[in-house]
């Protein structure tokens, strides 16, 4: 009797994980692999966004999609999304990814971007992350950070040969700043001595 039962229960539990895994990946889109919270689409080949792209997501990889194109708004549905990777793509330019109230970390490493304005973070009020290393960064626009509260920003190898303070003037919670292998002279640091005094 108890091993009856004891076979039914697990024979039940088998059950509901094979029903819920069906449903966590229905809306798996083909080109990716998802495990539970995570999809995975680097490497793929796309060319766009997956249009099915799950809303129950928390962290996405579009990583190494050479031909991937980015338009403005597209992880607007993606509100639950707290990490973005969208790292060695060949990406010149960010455009405004749409409202992420959720996302804490953006990783832009090995891109060939060249600017990053307010408008391209606007919508990450959470963002606590960003990794913008090895891209062709020359300078920052005066207020590129203003919509974000970054505790971490790397901007290591680069080729970013001056700063402004008014780049960092609304990082009040920034707590580590890479900037090693820029073009960076040692007078930049005097000039921006208040910013790097806390």
């Amino acid at each position: 009797m108890a091993a009856a039962r004891g076979l039914f229960w697990l024979t039940r539990m088998v059950v509901v994980q094979v029903v819920l895994w069906q449903v966590c990946h229905a809306d798996c889109p083909s080109v990716c692999l998802c495990l539970g919270a995570i999809v995975d689409c680097s490497k793929s080949g796309i060319t766009r966004v997956p249009a099915n792209l799950p809303s129950w997501v928390e962290e996405l990889d579009l990583s190494q999609n050479k031909d991937l194109k980015l338009s403005a708004g597209v992880f607007k549905n993606l509100s639950k999304l707290t990490t973005l990777y969208l790292k060695q793509m060949d990406l010149e330019r960010l455009p405004p990814l749409g409202w992420l109230p959720s996302l804490k970390a953006l990783y832009l490493s090995g891109n060939n971007l060249w600017t990053v304005d307010e408008v391209s973070l606007t919508g990450m009020p959470n963002l606590q992350e960003l990794d913008l290393s090895k891209n062709r960064l020359v300078s920052l626009s005066p207020k590129p950070f203003t919509n974000v509260s970054l505790i971490r920003l790397n901007l290591s190898r680069n080729k970013i040969t001056r700063l402004d303070v008014r780049s960092f003037k609304t990082l009040s919670s920034l707590a580590e700043l890479k900037l090693s292998h820029n073009l960076l002279t040692p007078d930049t640091f005097n000039q921006s001595a208040p910013i790097f005094t806390n």
